[in-house]
């Protein structure tokens, strides 16, 4: 017995509208807006001619130009993806009066528009003429932006996200950056700023910037996120970590002042010594003239002190040596070798900030442990997602990780 079945086509979205990206204030930092394309359709145009003279004044082809890229093909012509807005209108009234409007198309489509245009243009990121996500929050949160077409509905529309960062402090720091560039002409710059309370990125930014209207013009060394993604030593901004590595696994003598004469000469465990030199003297120095003073000397000494494993794994609690998992892509974990492969110097080494490699997102992370009771925070910089209809699906919580030191 047979049995027949009808199948019909579910009734699917012809159009998917993305979401926004907005500031923690409800900023427009991306969003969707309608824009009108020209085109030909070469079947209703039998002269291409007298069709590229009537749309060549505004869009600022030539007529020359127009019939080129006619040549490439047969039945379609894409002439401008963005039509002008001032010139929509006149270019709309030259084709009806012309009587080519089956042949000269202006179709309506929805792309990107980035109000902050270089803001946080690196956290942001951009999509492409196909509106998917590239760079940024733009390609990690694409599928929630840009989901796929719903059925029995006309329209699909994306979620919304807001994000950790306030564009008044956004501002604030770009300014300081291109004070730092106008002033030392520097090849790259990347600075950040979070809140020690909860973890929350206010500000995040990384020199050379680009528009991300214009992200066809950008290059790689622009679209570099080096806030998360550049590793470099961080050098003597690195010892209040060590000192607190050091001083809560309480195997050094701090107590007993250490005589920093700015050479400070060690027998490491091949029986050779090395030395390591400081900037200056400054005589009989403990912990709180250590920080005043930033010597190599009083750090080293104390860190030999301390078993070398307790150190590494005090630095890894601080979150070095790890990635962060902020949704944004291409976060590195930084350079924290294992003990096994240190060298004799290694050690004292790494405890004023060489022979150690990091991030700038991780140097201000593990900065949240000092500031709040010695607890490590979770870095996040988005605050929230909110579906369509209004549901918040996630909302950022202060998270504490670990207590690192007491």
């Amino acid at each position: 017995e047979s049995q027949t079945r009808n199948y019909e086509d579910p009734e699917v979205s012809r159009q998917v509208i993305r979401g926004n990206i907005y500031d923690r204030k409800g900023r427009l930092l991306a969003v969707e807006v309608p824009y009108w394309s020209c085109a030909f359709l070469h079947s209703y145009l039998p002269d291409i001619k007298a069709a590229a003279e009537v749309v060549a004044p505004y869009l600022f082809l030539t007529v020359d130009e127009i019939i080129s890229r006619t040549e490439k093909n047969t039945t379609y012509t894409l002439l401008q993806r963005k039509v002008d807005p001032a010139q929509l209108e006149d270019l709309r009234q030259a084709i009806r009066k012309a009587g080519l409007s089956r042949g000269i198309l202006l179709e309506k489509n929805y792309g990107r528009e980035y109000p902050g245009t270089f803001h946080a243009v690196q956290v942001t990121g951009f999509t492409n003429t196909e509106n998917k996500g590239l760079e940024g929050i733009e390609l990690a949160y694409d599928s929630f932006l840009s989901p796929y077409p719903s059925l029995n509905q006309e329209i699909t529309y994306g979620g919304d996200i807001y994000l950790t960062l306030d564009m008044d402090v956004q501002y604030l720091l770009d300014v300081n950056i291109q004070n730092i560039t106008d002033e030392h002409r520097p090849a790259y710059v990347f600075g950040m700023i979070m809140d020690a309370e909860n973890g929350e990125i206010l500000a995040s930014t990384s020199y050379p910037w680009y528009d991300a209207n214009r992200y066809n013009l950008s290059d790689d060394n622009e679209r570099n996120n080096r806030v998360v993604s550049y590793m470099y030593e961080p050098g003597s901004v690195f010892k209040i970590f060590s000192l607190a590595s050091i001083m809560e696994i309480g195997q050094a003598d701090i107590d007993t002042p250490f005589n920093e004469t700015g050479s400070y000469t060690f027998r490491m465990p091949n029986g050779e010594n090395a030395t390591i030199k400081s900037t200056s003297s400054r005589g009989l120095i403990g912990p709180r003239e250590f920080i005043k003073y930033s010597t190599n000397g009083a750090i080293s000494h104390w860190s030999l002190q301390t078993d070398s494993e307790m150190f590494r794994q005090k630095l890894m609690d601080f979150g070095f040596g790890r990635s962060w998992d902020t949704g944004q892509p291409g976060i590195i974990p930084g350079l924290l070798l294992p003990v096994s492969s240190w060298s004799g110097r290694t050690k004292p080494t790494i405890s004023f900030g060489q022979e150690i490699g990091v991030s700038a997102l991780q140097m201000v992370t593990a900065a949240t442990a000092l500031a709040h009771d010695g607890q490590l925070l979770r870095p996040h910089i988005v605050l929230r997602q909110i579906d369509h209809d209004g549901t918040i699906v996630y909302e950022a919580e202060k998270e504490i990780i670990r207590q690192v030191v007491s």
